[in-house]
């Protein structure tokens, strides 16, 4: 997200229509207005995962374990929820999925109603990212109906975000 993004120019992706560029060029000039508004603190700042999927959490009787850091980086806290959540968006039961996750954040850190409300900013900026991921394995391990399978989601959550106030 900037000049050089690590996964590739989102708002270039071959999946995308005109209509939908055009949604992901405006959300990009909402999300860069938002995020240099953004409260940027220890408290909602600092190393995060920035890859929390399904396929890296690991449950066993001991507990439950993360792999999987290349990602690794520092960021906005939201953003790591943001992708936990993303791969759920499909789901029928979201909305619980999303209420357990934050409510399962809450008994460990503070979450604020700014907080809560910026889901959606860092939605759509994990959705700039996956973008850019399913753009830059074009040639290799992704094919053309995956990509636009999870172009049409991420675009979903992009016009969610411009919806959203």
């Amino acid at each position: 997200f900037g000049a050089a993004p690590n996964w590739g120019r989102f708002e270039t992706s071959p999946f995308l229509d005109d209509a939908r560029r055009d949604l992901v060029f405006e959300a990009r000039k909402k999300a860069v207005k938002a995020l240099a508004e953004h409260e940027r603190s220890a408290r909602n700042f600092g190393i995060i995962h920035a890859d929390l999927v399904r396929e890296n959490v690991l449950i066993h009787d001991s507990g439950v374990r993360i792999i999987d850091f290349d990602d690794c980086g520092f960021g906005w806290h939201m953003y790591d929820l943001a992708v936990a959540l993303y791969q759920n968006r499909q789901e029928p039961l979201y909305p619980l999925i999303e209420a357990s996750l934050l409510d399962g954040y809450r008994q460990q850190r503070e979450l604020t109603a700014l907080d809560v409300a910026a889901l959606t900013l860092f939605a759509a900026l994990r959705a700039f990212a996956f973008l850019g991921w399913v753009q830059s394995r074009v040639e290799g391990d992704i094919t053309r109906e995956v990509g636009l399978s999870m172009s049409n989601i991420a675009a979903d959550v992009i016009a969610a975000y411009l919806r959203d106030k």
